[in-house]
């Protein structure tokens, strides 16, 4: 189990195509000022579906947004 953040990555607004490749860690949206937590969101479900048992963060994303 480890870790993936994605971070300052100024143009990023979709992230969905993460949810075949993150199994088992914890995963940071930080500080990607186009991307929209609901697809974040949307992306921790298929995640989920598929196995994976970490947690994501958000912060500093496209209209602020929680932990998850």
């Amino acid at each position: 189990m480890g870790e993936v953040r994605v971070q300052y990555n100024a143009e990023l607004v979709d992230v969905l195509d993460v949810a075949e490749f993150i199994p088992t860690s914890t995963i940071y949206f930080l500080h990607n000022k186009k991307l929209w937590c609901g697809n974040a969101e949307m992306a921790l479900t298929l995640m989920k579906a598929n196995g994976f048992l970490g947690g994501m963060f958000l912060d500093d994303n496209l209209n602020g947004c929680g932990d998850l």
